[in-house]
């Protein structure tokens, strides 16, 4: 992934895949809470089906990035509370705006 804009944001990115694992395991998503001291994360995702579970059972801040036309998963938001990313977005342009905004109530950052 090449986000200039966002590279000061990132202190790490991964596709899931590269664990062993699919989402939504949540030991992916906890070698990150492991390896990081900080009092937020955030997840970026597109399928709403599985992307922000695990996120979401741990307390980070799940997003889901709005079929735009070329997503290859199927959106639907009549979801279950595990399921419901905490943002919605249209654009990765604005997750600078949610990350700022995540960075504000957190604590340590």
């Amino acid at each position: 992934m090449y986000a200039p804009k966002l590279s000061n944001y990132l202190d790490d990115v991964i596709v899931s895949e590269e664990f062993g694992s699919e989402k939504p395991n949540v030991k992916n998503f906890e070698y990150f809470s492991d390896k990081y001291d900080r009092d937020a994360f955030v997840y970026v995702g597109d399928n709403v089906k599985k992307d922000p579970i695990a996120p979401n059972k741990l307390g980070w801040h799940s997003i889901c990035l709005r079929n735009n036309g070329k997503n290859i998963h199927e959106q639907v938001f009549n979801l279950e509370k595990n399921q419901t990313p905490k943002y919605l977005i249209n654009s990765l342009s604005e997750l600078t705006n949610i990350i700022d905004f995540i960075m504000k109530v957190s604590c340590s950052y």
